[in-house]
């Protein structure tokens, strides 16, 4: 059968229109701008030119490392590659529509379900060699060394196309989607990566790419904001991004092993990861306030599935088990975090802690025995609240070093509390740092408390020159 392709200019028949169309005065690219999704070679020629260079590469394994050779020796010339580049920015300067016809006509030809369909077949064809896959990975592994700089010109030239064509981000989106959702090509996909990241080389590399990339600090707040604006146009995206997650526990239950493994070497490996990290989440903090609200929910919303609940109880008991040592490491960063009082305000803020009904009571109490002398700290929302990890529920207001500490029976009972400090602890704590604390429970009487409050005012009389 014979599938040549209509000439849309003059109505003739090629197997291949390239050719012809220079008897117009026009080109490939030409033609397809202006008959957007027309056909510019027959079906069985480009099949016979697909098994022509599958057929070639499969009697000479080599013909694509030369191939590759050709292209990088050509590309490696600045001058070349500048000169190309200008020729294009000239091109889109002399006709703004330039880009906009091009993308058109690409989504016109993509447009066809059967192309998208042939091409995804033919893909999968291809990469179903793993020597093909391992040559293309070899090859852009060799690309990144022999030029650094790649990496950025893409990232620009993707910010490019996101800045021109606004609904290029969904489109991306919805292909990934579709091409992820067949359970083969995850498979396929995640057998690739086990099979580079077990070059212990690579990983090494790709580290310190990635440290290299994210010391810039313009990159992470331009990649803050494009997240931040993300969840502002989509909220729902914390929600698909957490049921991937989910979905690929289940699929895979050894994933989170693998993940832990993978940060205790990277601990090892780079003892100053948890300092950096520890960073860009107070960072992150600082920049959006609402963030922990936002992960609160989020997280609420993920743990009202018993049996994720139920998974994730086993899975720390499983950690726990493994390395003894874990409650210690985690106990002593907790420590870390804490100890420094703006990340410690920052949490306290997105939790959005409230005084109790004793706090209350006690706040007036102090009003009235001490106008305008003691304010409310426990919100711990006052970075300068937070004295050594530990934050006061009253602080005197004039400069005094005077706190106050008030107890519920049942949060500070022993009993059911064993790790808590008790009153004498807490007061000692305090004192190393320079304040005087009293603690009062909220069973107490009101005289008491406030002659509580007296005796420590009478401590720190000669500081403050005043008798009550």
């Amino acid at each position: 059968m014979n599938d040549d392709v209509e000439c849309k200019v003059c109505g003739g028949r090629y197997t291949v229109l390239a050719p012809h169309l220079r008897t117009h005065g026009i080109n490939t690219c030409e033609y397809r701008e202006k008959f957007p999704g027309a056909p510019t070679s027959s079906e069985s020629y480009r099949q016979g030119m697909s098994e022509s260079l599958r057929q070639a590469h499969a009697d000479d394994p080599s013909h694509a490392e030369r191939i590759s050779e050709s292209l990088r020796q050509t590309w490696s010339d600045p001058a070349l590659r500048e000169r190309v580049s200008e020729s294009l920015r000239q091109a889109h300067a002399d006709d703004p529509t330039r880009a906009q016809r091009q993308s058109e006509s690409i989504r016109e030809t993509w447009s066809d379900p059967a192309l998208r369909q042939r091409m995804s077949e033919s893909m999968r064809e291809i990469w179903s060699d793993p020597a093909l896959r391992e040559r293309h990975s070899k090859i852009i592994r060799q690309a990144h060394v022999d030029d650094p700089s790649i990496g950025e010109r893409m990232s620009e030239s993707h910010k490019q196309a996101y800045a021109d064509d606004p609904s290029y981000a969904e489109r991306v989106s919805e292909s990934l989607r579709q091409t992820w959702s067949d359970p083969a090509l995850r498979e396929r996909a995640s057998e690739s990566l086990r099979q580079a990241y077990s070059d212990p080389e690579l990983r090494q590399r790709l580290s310190e790419s990635l440290r290299q990339t994210w010391s810039d600090p313009a990159l992470r707040e331009r990649q803050s904001e494009l997240i931040r604006q993300a969840h502002v146009d989509d909220p729902s995206i914390v929600e698909r991004i957490s049921e991937l997650i989910r979905q690929a526990h289940v699929d895979d239950p050894s994933i989170r092993e693998r993940m832990s493994e993978s940060m205790r070497q990277a601990y090892a490996n780079d003892p100053e990861l948890r300092q950096r990290m520890s960073e860009s989440v107070r960072q992150a903090y600082a920049n959006d306030p609402s963030i922990g609200e936002r992960l609160s929910e989020s997280l609420r919303q993920a743990y009202s599935d018993p049996e994720l609940r139920q998974r994730v109880s086993e899975s720390h008991k499983q950690a726990y088990a493994n390395d003894p040592s874990i409650a210690q490491r985690i106990s002593e960063t907790l420590l870390e975090l804490w100890s420094d009082p703006e990340f410690a305000s920052e949490v306290s803020r997105a939790q959005r802690r409230r005084p109790n009904q004793s706090e209350l009571a006690l706040q007036s109490r102090l009003d009235e025995h001490f106008p305008g002398e003691w304010k409310y700290t426990g919100d711990g929302k006052d970075a300068s609240s937070w004295i050594g990890g530990r934050n006061p529920d009253f602080m005197h207001t004039d400069g005094k070093n005077m706190l106050i500490e008030s107890f519920n029976w049942y949060w500070h009972d022993p009993v059911l509390f064993p790790n808590r400090l008790t009153a004498e602890e807490l007061v000692a704590h305090y004192k190393k740092h320079g304040f005087d604390c009293v603690v009062v429970w909220d069973h107490e009487p009101g005289g008491v408390i406030i002659e509580k409050v007296r005796e420590m005012y009478a401590r720190n009389e000669s500081n403050s020159g005043r008798h009550f």
